[in-house]
């Protein structure tokens, strides 16, 4: 009787080790089944969204002539794997403006570490610029893609004739292009002054003048341009907003409203479509 046990107990062992054994093959089969599937599905992602990104890129390259200035550093970093952008000449290159600049168009760009440079003097004029070699300064960065703020204000503030003020804006951008053949290459216009309007040289011209000017060269020569000063104004005069509200006490410096501002409708502006045939071939 107590052999008969035993035998049984050993049995039942056995039947129990072996569901154990039998149980535990299965989960384990089926949790690496489970990965796999895992794995495949993210293989699967991968590949539909290398082949959307492919696809976007396709599209972008196709309607050069018109396509958003983000969408142009999407196709960039699809060329060369990497982008830089600078910012060059005018005096609206404080931390506060450029680094949210950095941050959107990296976030757009899903760019952690975007590489962006300023390249500015103290009371930059268009003649300072050429004469302080800034384009060679702008050159050894190898932008990508140049933002040049014209400095109006500084061309009226060291009394520059007009037609002096465009031909040392024309040779400067003809600079550019011969250094950076392959870099877009975007005039930006200033914000807004409330006390520049009223203020002469001693050439009787004013700040008006200047940016008239400027409007005339970016038609004659076709230059690419962000018209943030028009923006700027448009913006103030449908929500009934003095400017005053949004510059410092010299009429001129934008304060943390006017950052704020300038900064929305530059970030606007990289969404427009512009022609960007004449930068990455």
């Amino acid at each position: 009787m107590e052999k008969r046990n035993i035998l049984f107990l050993l049995v039942s062992i056995m039947v129990t080790a072996g569901v154990i054994i039998a149980g535990s093959h299965y989960a384990e089969t089926k949790k690496e089944a489970m990965i796999n599937q895992g794995k495949t599905k993210i293989v699967k992602k991968e590949i539909s969204e290398k082949k959307q990104e492919e696809k976007e890129i396709s599209e972008i390259e196709s309607n050069r002539e018109s396509i958003a200035t983000i969408d142009y550093l999407k196709l960039v970093m699809a060329k060369k794997q990497k982008v830089s952008v600078s910012f060059f000449g005018g005096k609206e290159q404080q931390p506060e403006v450029i680094e949210p600049l950095q941050n959107w168009i990296g976030k757009e760009l899903k760019v952690a570490d975007l590489a962006i440079q300023s390249v500015s003097i103290p009371n930059p004029s268009t003649y300072q610029l050429i004469t302080q070699n800034s384009v060679a300064t702008l050159a050894s960065n190898a932008p990508d893609v140049v933002f040049f703020q014209v400095p109006v204000v500084g061309d009226q503030e060291i009394d520059i004739s007009l037609t002096n003020s465009k031909d040392y804006l024309v040779q400067l951008m003809e600079d550019i292009r011969a250094q950076l053949p392959e870099a877009l290459v975007i005039l930006v216009t200033p914000p807004p002054s409330s006390t520049l309007k009223e203020a002469y040289n001693s050439r009787s011209i004013n700040y008006v003048s200047y940016l008239e000017n400027l409007k005339e060269i970016e038609t004659e020569e076709h230059f690419l341009y962000f018209d943030l000063h028009d923006q700027y104004s448009s913006y103030l005069e449908e929500q009934n907003q003095p400017i005053e509200t949004t510059l410092e006490a010299d009429g001129i410096t934008m304060n943390s409203a006017g950052k704020a501002l300038y900064i929305e409708l530059f970030e606007k502006s990289l969404t427009q479509p512009i022609d960007t045939t004449s930068g990455i071939k």
